[in-house]
């Protein structure tokens, strides 16, 4: 038997993959073959796991249902989910076994790809934020062997449906730091401009809110891996600001940019970080979940409109405060975090209560294993 693991996101690679290295300490003969739908797959070789298909993100950033617009511009990648399932059909073996690690539709596709069904990793939907919905609910009974839900709330809803579901941990969780304390001198703050096309525009939503912010504060910004970090100079240059060696300045104000490089990864910034101001979707799920608390806001592209970042708001129950209206308004929530580590420390709780402790990706790879016969 082989074990494909399909996925359909950033974010679902990651935990993927970590949840590949478990599996591989567990059974090193067992041969493990990643097969991402949107992405290049950057994350698996970072792990040494063999990518046998890659993709592109779609033009909806992978929000097909936001709206008709994000359904009409996702059209023409429909012949790219055909052609993936019929590679995945030439490429499989009669006895291998595959689990989908992203939404409903990614494990339907495994399940025609493979002829059977799958395990299924349901890291995109809670009943905190997004659930399932009945339609979902009715496939997941024969296309998933077993759905490992995100919380143990969410499992326990699909498991009164009729859908083989548990709760063992969340692999987002893990692959960090332990968290660093906190040196003499200001908090320190953490910008996610996320990892998609629009990051250097939401990059400039965010230097605004550095401009505003009156309180102390010592300011990073983690760029993407995966866009250069000149665009966040050609963005940055254009509202104003210019570079001096990795630092952005304008006036009295400075931020970091730390691009992904050895010593200054996006686990070691998040990890140092006393709180985090992001326009991102996985990343800011993982800050909350390491305890730190995260305020968000109205960003550019379909990953960070209002209506998502309100679902965020309820999937963390309290660790993220998204702040509708103006910069100004913004500003003061972040303000007011800088000026209260009491609140900052309640707030990062919420974080860890909802998401679980780490270790989420060794207890997912043992319960795969294990379902799966491997």
């Amino acid at each position: 038997m082989r074990l494909w693991l399909l996925t359909n996101g950033l974010g679902e690679d990651r935990a993927a993959a970590l949840v590949a290295r478990e599996i591989r300490l567990r059974r090193p003969a067992l041969e493990l073959i990643a097969a991402p739908l949107v992405t290049t797959g950057a994350e698996f070789a970072n792990h040494g796991i063999p990518c046998a298909l890659s993709g592109a993100l779609p033009r909806s950033g992978g929000f097909p249902a936001a709206s008709l617009l994000a359904l009409l511009r996702d059209l023409p990648r429909v012949p790219a989910y055909v052609s993936y399932v019929r590679r995945l059909r030439r490429l499989r073996r009669p006895d291998d076994a595959f689990v989908a690690c992203g939404d409903v539709f990614l494990l339907g596709l495994g399940r025609i790809a493979f002829g059977r069904a799958g395990a299924h990793l349901a890291l995109p939907k809670s009943v905190y934020g997004q659930p399932h919905s009945a339609l979902e609910r009715a496939l997941l009974r024969p296309w998933a062997t077993i759905v490992l839900a995100r919380d143990q709330a969410t499992a326990d809803a699909l498991h009164a449906r009729g859908v083989r579901a548990a709760f063992v941990g969340n692999p987002l969780v893990d692959g960090f730091p332990a968290s660093v304390p906190a040196p003499p001198g200001p908090p320190r703050v953490l910008l996610l401009p996320g990892s998609r096309t629009e990051a250097p525009d939401n990059l400039v939503r965010l230097l605004d809110l550095v401009l505003l912010v009156r309180h102390p504060a010592r300011w990073q910004c983690a760029w993407p891996r995966g866009i250069a970090v000149d665009e966040a100079d050609r963005a940055a240059s254009a509202a104003g600001w210019t570079r001096d060696g990795d630092t952005l300045r304008r006036g009295a104000a400075a931020v970091v940019v730390c691009a992904q490089q050895e010593g200054r990864t996006f686990e070691s910034l998040l990890s140092e970080a006393d709180l985090v101001v992001g326009l991102a979707g996985t990343a800011n799920e993982q800050a909350a979940a390491l305890g730190k608390p995260v305020v968000t806001l109205v960003g550019c592209g379909p990953q960070t409109t209002a209506r998502r970042m309100a679902e965020q708001e309820r999937l963390l129950g309290g660790a993220a405060q998204f702040v509708r209206g103006s910069r100004r308004a913004v500003a003061s929530a972040i303000e007011a975090l800088l000026a209260s580590p009491e609140e900052r420390a309640r707030r990062g709780a919420l974080g860890v209560t909802r998401t679980g402790p780490p270790g989420g990706a060794a207890r997912v790879a043992e319960r795969l294993l294990s379902d799966l016969g491997c």
